[in-house]
């Protein structure tokens, strides 16, 4: 049902914004803070108010005046080669990508700000600017993978030997994560002879996590607490059987179950090749406070972004 509802309602939204970032061509950095319809209708070299009128033309140098139109002048001044490198699909996608960040009053009040005078950017410089300051340490040795020692023991205890397994999983485990979600998923992978149900499941652990000490928030398939300085989503699960990687999860909202497969989720989405695509598309979810699982938003890029360009270079 959930995925029902996202293809009739989500999906069509998804694969529309990541249309937009692909083909039309966004405001450059200089401009981003203007009214969407005026720095629609300068992109477009027409004036705003959908007006027929050409902007005037300057009789030096036989091409409309950029800055008559409503752009900025500096955009007056580029090359030919600049030009025709800017009309690639690649280079249109992140430039309107650029452009869907920009700071109107309608976004987000942390959006990034306009850049003035030296600190222009052009837009692949801005997007990997934003992509490295969300960046997320995955590594082995990476400090937010000891909350899975930290919290081992109590996790043992609740699981009464019917542990199977304790691993990273979401978007730190598929390399989409971004700093401003969530520190770590963990994946606590139950055998599937364990006496109890899902419910009884999720509910026991997130009894033991409150009388170990920390404070429990109920999700709707995980449960979040705070280790030191890191919020850790727990996703308890257990195994169909023991021929495959098939889990149930308890949906505490539908107070009903599912079926997943992290492992093929994760290999799925870093076999996809959009990471960079993906991050990006996550900061603009959250900056229009759209909810909707990460793993279709994720599917989604792959699907609709592959068949347009090459994939955007990592931070």
């Amino acid at each position: 049902m959930v995925f029902q509802q996202y293809q009739g309602v989500l999906q069509p939204r998804i694969q529309g914004n990541v249309r937009f970032f692909i083909k039309r061509l966004g405001a450059p950095s200089g401009e981003v803070g203007r009214p969407i319809d005026e720095r629609k209708a300068a992109a477009l070299g027409k004036p705003p108010g959908g007006s027929k009128k050409r902007p005037k033309m300057d009789r030096d140098k036989k091409n409309p005046t950029l800055a008559d139109a409503g752009v900025d002048k500096h955009l007056a001044d580029r090359g030919r080669e600049q030009r025709r490198t800017a009309s690639t699909p690649l280079a249109r996608s992140r430039k309107a990508v650029l452009y869907a960040f920009g700071p109107t009053p309608a976004r987000a009040q942390n959006a990034p700000r306009p850049l003035q005078g030296d600190e222009q950017m052009n837009a692949d410089q801005h997007l990997l600017s934003l992509l490295s300051r969300e960046t997320v340490d995955t590594r082995v040795n990476s400090p937010v993978r000891g909350v899975i020692g930290t919290l081992r023991p109590v996790l043992m205890q609740w699981a009464n030997n019917y542990l199977a397994g304790l691993a990273p999983t979401g978007s730190f485990a598929k390399g989409t994560a971004i700093r401003s979600g969530t520190d770590i998923d963990l994946f606590l992978s139950l055998r599937s002879d364990t006496p109890n149900t899902l419910k009884e499941i999720y509910t026991t652990l997130a009894n033991a996590m409150q009388g170990a000490g920390y404070m429990p928030q109920k999700q709707n398939v995980s449960i979040n607490v705070r280790v030191g300085a890191y919020d850790v989503d727990l996703v308890p699960a257990k195994r169909q059987d023991n021929q495959s990687s098939d889990h149930s999860l308890y949906r505490r909202k539908a107070d009903a179950w599912t079926k997943t497969n992290v492992a093929k989720h994760i290999a799925t989405v870093r076999a996809g090749g959009r990471l960079s695509e993906t991050r990006i598309l996550k900061l603009w979810r959250n900056q229009k406070s759209l909810e909707f699982p990460s793993f279709y938003l994720e599917l989604t890029v792959i699907d609709c972004a592959t068949r347009n360009s090459a994939p955007y270079p990592s931070a």
